[in-house]
């Protein structure tokens, strides 16, 4: 009965067949692979895309500093325990059930991976703002959207665009994984 254990003496053999095999590639196959390459990339940067747009507005429900009170900062702090909390996969198998096996499905899950993520670094970032500067925008008679575009926005957009390639990168391992979903 062959149970699959490797013995010690066969290992040298075993690794020298591996290597046989892997030198030269066979790139045969290589025109099946770029059309599912491309998916994921697409996957990835569309869960990202999808994650920044909403987790921006996580991200300030879940600073204390600007958030309007206790109970929606509780709310972005909900949001972001919750799409932590669950796995991609998890989230990907439940979006199969609403929209059906394929790269919808994929990027859905991603987005809703992302956010949490995305929301409490970011959210993290806005506690951290120099509060003069939001201050100066406001004396100057700008409006509550007006002191988070040009008040919390530049301070954050580093540490933004510095997160969301950070979570592209997972994404893109995330969206090779859901390829099987």
């Amino acid at each position: 009965m062959d149970t699959g254990v490797v013995r010690p003496e066969t290992i040298p053999r075993e690794v020298g067949d591996l290597l046989t095999r892997m030198y030269p590639p066979d790139v045969a196959y290589t025109t099946r692979i770029v059309q599912p390459l491309i998916e994921t990339v697409q996957i990835a940067a569309l869960g990202t895309l999808g994650a920044l747009v909403l987790a921006i507005p996580v991200a300030l429900l879940a600073a204390e500093n600007t958030t309007p009170n206790g109970a929606t900062f509780w709310l972005g702090k909900l949001i972001v325990t919750v799409s932590r909390s669950v796995n991609t996969i998890i989230w990907a198998l439940f979006f199969v059930v609403l929209f059906g096996s394929g790269p919808l499905a994929g990027a859905v899950a991603i987005v809703f991976r992302s956010v949490g993520f995305l929301g409490k670094l970011l959210g993290e970032e806005i506690e951290e703002i120099d509060f003069g500067q939001v201050e100066a925008v406001r004396a100057s008679g700008a409006s509550q959207a007006q002191v988070l575009l040009y008040g919390v926005l530049p301070q954050v957009k580093p540490a933004l665009v510095g997160l969301a390639i950070y979570r592209w990168d997972i994404n893109i391992r995330d969206s090779t994984v859901l390829g099987f979903v």
